[in-house]
């Protein structure tokens, strides 16, 4: 309990004064924090908190209200509060914070805080800009490759010049902007490097100035700037503090090396933080020589209520991960630096192992893990803005305009070798390589911004999410809808927008496309997760939620037009295959990939409720009940299922689906018979098709009736072997050629104790994601029949699946309550 001293009315300016004594209490409980030393020494009251990211549940904090924070006897904690984000019954969904704190740390201590609600919007601190000029915070480059001399970004030139200042946030606990500007030699601008200044100015309990925290991000980011010519520098450089050096920045060139030497490619960034990935503490004209050395814990269990991250089992203790450095374009803990890559990985899913520990654990090391994730996700080709604007750059036109964004160029697109409109750097050499492509790109930075409130973080989100819709495709793909089909479309279906039923949608490209399900999974994933977390109102401009949530609200639309066209059976079994190109003989997909789909749609409907993932959500869940109900669901762990019948024309109901089973079929003229593979046993009535697509089928045939694509059923079952006929209990079919399939298209009864058809990435990783999908419908409210539930259950346990070491698939069917 506070107790009242002489000088109890010494007061921050804005802060109820109560006699000395603690504020009573406004709202519920909602949440609480744990502020811990992670120092020996006691940590000294009055500190401001390391940004924090506090999400809420829809309804936790109605429309007006703002969290109010207090220690466990009532006593006040000031805080900033900034970049609200509402859930669409205007209750607080997400908000950045800095918590001045009253009362100090014991060493290696921990102190709770009341998160409660009730409260009111935080009175404006005393800060200003003219706090921030006694630090002289500078950043040096000094050129090696395509860069001469020494050139600067500093801080108070950047304030002076006042091009680019936006306030993200300002409170009792300090003021936090964002101001831009170029590097300069002899006071010209450069012209492409450009450095964002981050700076904190923290506010002490008397109103006066704490002291400041910095980070600069270093890019060359500009789409419309031509002169100098656009092109990959090599540079060394410093971050300073007036005379003194606070590090020397280093980075990789290539390699995994750690020097001095920094590449900077074109449309990427970097940025000045130490190894941990943090701001640095400058003390400049303020009351305290150091940081604070606290960092912040959530309650897991309310952090996964809020479901702004799947529903992670919190029975689960998974293993820490390993600690990783930050440095400029490092790979941090990501495994591949090239993202065509094949998978599985840690950082493919909605999100990253790393991300699932964290949430878990709630470790030091895997924050630190998170924080470098974010940072390293600069070195990808996403920092693509207009400098006439100093924003990300709309290509569809789904509005017709999108104030403050400036033209919204259609024409554009912007992916390695294929650039029409952003001009091309004269080195195509990419730390980064194929980071336009979303089949495996990770989300770094969504949850970096969602537990640190960290600005930097949300522009690197949202940077991404406009550049992956730029590296579609122009232009429209028609596709067919008039039962039936026979042909999908006529053309490649990746275009950025589609037609459907004559009707144009211009990001309808998001999930309707002639590629890999994980393309649209991703890339619908990274537009979700921006839009559902930009602030409501924010002073760097709005209208990028406007455009981000356009786009998300686009895609589903076109879902929805394609499902309402498509016959009774396809709407009640959940079907959704790929939509290429038109050959009957071409077209597959990977049914374990749908899970990814799943988890997209499910996670958006979660974050981003009311803009058309609830019926696509639904209509996905029907897919597992309908599937497990006449086969065995391990065959969506294939690697392809076919998307045409043997009739040539399209499947439109999960009876007609075939999948490719790897391994060696044989065939005998001695009995007539196939022998099957591994441990699997056949079982009458299966379904089996041959096919000759390159890398799925073989030219031999074991008789003539194997055309491609005719459906043929199993007879005569008997052990490991087998006859094939024509009619579901008919006359086995002569074999007329001893031959050995390696790949073929067939609908098992029973798959057991196959785990994995294709065995490509082991036994059970595919087997993994579609239980996690599964059990994402079902804590998003979605029926899928126990049966389907019960038997990929069954073969997770055959198959030995434990979460410990990678826990990022480890749902359960219910979020807490």
């Amino acid at each position: 309990m506070a107790v009242a001293t002489p000088d109890s009315y010494t007061f921050t300016p804005g802060t109820p004064l109560y006699a000395g004594l603690p504020t009573p209490s406004v709202g519920g409980l909602i949440t609480t924090l744990s502020l811990v030393n992670t120092s020996g020494s006691t940590q000294a009251a009055n500190f401001v908190s390391p940004m924090l990211g506090m999400p809420f549940k829809a309804g936790d904090l109605p429309s007006g209200e703002y969290p109010v924070f207090t220690l466990e006897d009532d006593t006040p904690v000031p805080a900033t509060v900034y970049s609200d984000t509402s859930w669409p019954d205007s209750s607080k969904k997400f908000c950045g914070v800095l918590l001045r704190t009253p009362t100090s740390i014991a060493g290696s201590g921990t102190l709770s805080v009341e998160v409660k609600g009730g409260g009111s919007a935080p009175a404006a601190s005393s800060r200003t800009l003219s706090d921030l000029t006694a630090a002289d915070i500078t950043v040096e480059l000094t050129g090696i490759t395509n860069l001469s001399g020494v050139w600067t970004a500093s801080l108070n030139t950047a304030i002076t010049d006042a091009t680019d200042i936006v306030v993200i946030g300002d409170g009792p606990a300090g003021k936090v902007w964002r101001i831009g500007g170029p590097f300069k030699q002899s006071g010209a601008a450069h012209g492409q490097l450009h450095c964002w200044h981050y700076v904190a100015a923290l506010q002490n309990s008397v109103g006066g100035l704490l002291g400041i925290r910095y980070l600069g991000r270093i890019a060359q980011p500009w789409a419309d700037v031509s002169s100098p010519t656009p092109n990959n520098r090599r540079a060394t450089g410093v971050l300073k503090s007036g005379a003194s050096t606070i590090r020397t920045l280093q980075g990789v060139t290539g390699s995994e090396v750690t020097g001095n030497n920094i590449d900077i490619d074109h449309y990427t960034s970097f940025f000045t933080a130490g190894a941990d990935a943090k701001w640095d503490y400058v003390q400049g004209g303020g009351s305290a020589s150091a940081d604070c050395t606290v960092r912040v814990v959530f309650d897991e269990s309310y952090f996964i209520k809020t479901r702004m991250v799947p529903p992670y089992d919190t029975a689960l203790n998974p293993t820490a991960g390993s600690s990783v450095d930050y440095v400029a374009y490092c790979k941090g803990p990501y495994e591949q630096r090239n993202m065509t890559s094949s998978g599985p990985r840690a950082e493919v899913g909605i999100l990253p192992t790393w991300v699932a520990r964290h949430v878990l654990t709630q470790s030091a090391v895997d924050e630190r893990v998170c924080r470098v994730a974010g940072l390293a996700a600069g070195g990808w080709n996403t920092t693509l803005r207009r400098s006439t604007t100093n924003q990300p750059i709309p290509c569809v036109d789904i509005d017709a305009s999108y104030t403050g964004l400036g033209t919204i160029q259609t024409t554009w697109r912007f992916i390695t070798g294929g650039n029409s409109g952003p001009v091309t750097p004269s080195s195509g050499v990419d730390i980064w390589p194929s980071s336009h492509e979303s089949s495996h790109r990770p989300s770094g930075t969504y949850y970096p911004y969602l537990i640190t409130g960290e600005p930097q973080y949300l522009d690197m989100l949202v940077e991404e999410a406009a550049e992956i819709v730029m590296a579609a495709v122009q232009g429209s793909t028609t596709f067919n809808t008039s039962l039936p089909i026979t042909a999908v479309t006529g053309a490649y279906g990746g275009t950025r927008s589609v037609i459907i039923n004559g009707t144009t949608y211009k990001n309808g490209g998001g999930f309707i496309r002639g590629d890999l399900y994980r393309v649209s999974a991703w890339l619908m994933r990274d537009l979700a997760q921006a839009a559902a977390i930009y602030p409501d109102t924010c002073p760097s401009g709005t209208a990028i939620r406007d455009y981000l949530r356009d786009l998300v609200t686009d895609a589903y639309s076109a879902v929805a037009a394609y499902n309402a066209l498509m016959a009774t059976s396809w709407r009640d079994t959940g079907m959704w295959t790929m939509l290429g190109n038109g050959s009957t003989d071409a077209d597959f997909e990977s049914p374990w990939a749908l899970a990814y789909v799943s988890d997209t749609v499910c996670h958006t409907e979660s974050i981003l409720p009311g803009l058309g993932a609830l019926a696509f959500r639904q209509h996905l869940a029907k897919f597992y009940s309908s599937l497990a109900a006449s086969i065995d669901i391990a065959s969506i762990t294939a690697y392809r299922m076919s998307q045409f019948k043997g009739d040539g024309t399209r499947v439109d109901s999960t009876d007609d689906l075939v999948f490719t089973f790897g391994g060696t079929l044989t065939s005998s003229t001695t009995d007539s018979r196939f022998t099957t593979p591994d441990a699997w046993n056949p079982t009458n009535g299966d379904v089996f098709m041959f096919t000759t697509v390159a890398n799925i089928g073989d030219a031999d045939k074991p008789f003539a009736a194997a055309t491609n694509n005719t459906r043929l059923y199993a007879v005569n079952v008997s052990g490991k072997t087998f006859q094939l006929s024509l009619t579901l209990g008919g006359s086995p079919i002569t074999v007329t050629s001893n031959v050995t399939i390696t790949s073929w298209l067939c609908r098992l009864q029973n798959a057991a104790p196959i785990n994995s058809f294709e065995g490509l990435f082991g036994t059970s990783s595919m087997l993994s994601n579609m239980r996690a999908a599964v059990s994402h419908h079902v804590a998003c409210g979605d029926s899928v029949a126990s049966a389907a539930r019960t038997e990929i259950d069954a073969r997770a346990t055959s198959a030995g699946l434990t979460y410990t070491a990678d826990p990022k698939w480890a749902f359960v069917p219910a979020y807490p309550v």
